[in-house]
């Protein structure tokens, strides 16, 4: 097969003896050479290439002789949208970047095996004629604010802005317990690949990861307090990790000791660097907990 052309959809090749030892997401190139590498990395973690029959991650090495096949996600079993993308709503939109709005319970970006629905798959139908890219993304039950940008180019702008401190992120939190004095938590995490991230024991040396908890609310009877949490860059669960760790975890995140059973009360309502700025209220019920949470929407 002549390895420069592009493949039909659902295209497949033999991997030549050039490629042998390659990454699956560099080798992938072969079969779509118009797809970025992100594109190419996405179409991976969705399960929608194999080799040799099977799913493989991105790292995967090939070899000289392995069928290389991609598939049409629409054809698979897994990341079935149908009508969930009618609750991704669409809260701000620039020439260069959007704002969605993710509801909790949704995958922001696609997994390989899950039957959960991502809101990376909605995009296309968000905004047709458009190549949008994630810039950020939520927890699963972490409902709220996520940020796409429409070109490279605006994607590197963005993470210029995150690492130069210029981009603000504030998300509301139930938490357990009362929260009574603002507070400022600068552990360094350790994130790497496990289920739960741990607190280490000193201080970020960098203040961009540095989580700022300020009480909005406290309710007695229930033992919970409504906080607003405030991070720049952030990382992998910091705040749930930092709230936990300050003996406040949120309510509805077990993994982190909440001994509620329900959904997590955790979510980005409001985002801003140089040109953009966007919100969206979280669609809470929380007069159970004895407050009322527009009464707090103001700042």
């Amino acid at each position: 097969m002549d390895t420069r052309e592009d493949p039909a959809p659902g295209g497949s090749l033999r991997i030549p003896e050039r490629a042998a030892g390659r990454r699956l997401d560099d080798a992938l190139s072969l079969l779509l050479p118009r797809a970025g590498r992100r594109s190419r990395q996405r179409l991976i973690q969705a399960g929608a290439v194999t080799v040799d029959g099977k799913r493989q991650p991105k790292g995967y090495r090939v070899a000289p002789g392995q069928e290389l096949r991609v598939v049409e996600l629409e054809d698979k079993d897994i990341q079935t949208l149908g009508d969930d993308w009618k609750r991704i709503a669409v809260v701000q939109e620039t020439e260069a970047y959007a704002a969605v709005c993710k509801p909790g319970g949704m995958h922001t970006q696609l997994q390989a095996a899950s039957s959960h629905t991502a809101l990376e798959a909605a995009l296309p139908r968000l905004f047709p004629g458009r190549d949008p890219v994630l810039v950020n993304r939520l927890d699963r039950d972490t409902s709220g604010l996520v940020l796409a940008a429409f070109s490279p180019e605006a994607a590197a702008a963005y993470a210029r802005m995150q690492e130069a401190g210029e981009t603000a992120k504030t998300y509301l939190a139930l938490v357990h317990g009362r929260v009574e004095t603002e507070i400022c938590l600068g552990w360094a995490l350790d994130s790497a690949k496990r289920k739960k991230v741990r607190i280490l024991t000193h201080i970020d040396s960098d203040p961009l990861r540095w989580t700022t908890v300020r009480p909005l609310a406290c309710s007695g009877q229930h033992q919970v307090s409504l906080v607003q949490a405030e991070i720049s860059k952030g990382r992998r669960h910091q705040i749930r990790a930092h709230a936990a760790a300050m003996g406040h975890p949120v309510v509805g995140d077990t993994l982190y000791g909440s001994d509620f059973q329900g959904p997590m009360y955790l979510h980005h309502w409001r985002v801003s660097f140089p040109g953009f700025e966007a919100r969206a209220v979280p669609d809470w019920d929380t007069g159970g907990w004895g407050m009322d949470l527009s009464t707090y929407m103001h700042f």
